[in-house]
């Protein structure tokens, strides 16, 4: 799980979250909102526990990123390399 999770999640996340999910509520709701409203649905996803704040946090700055720049290569990157600590982290002690 370490070794493949954090490469499957990093990809299709963003895809889902900031390539279709953020870029389509924007066409109603306007970069900001839609910002936000994919950080909150983000943390959800990831489960009621304090890592809602995490990823809460995580899905807002990488919002802000993916608007700015309209990438995800930087963001798929940084989604690894975050789950990788964090599965590391959380498994491997």
């Amino acid at each position: 799980m370490v070794a493949i999770a954090p490469f499957t999640a990093g990809i299709f996340e963003e895809i889902i979250w900031r390539g279709y999910g953020l870029t389509k509520i924007e066409e109603s709701l306007g970069s900001r909102r839609a910002i936000i409203l994919q950080a909150v649905t983000f943390g959800l996803w990831h489960g009621i526990s304090l890592h809602i704040v995490v990823t809460f946090l995580i899905g807002l700055v990488f919002g802000i990123i993916y608007v700015k720049e309209r990438k995800l290569t930087s963001l798929t990157i940084s989604h690894i390399l975050t789950d990788i600590v964090g599965f590391g982290a959380a498994f491997l002690r």
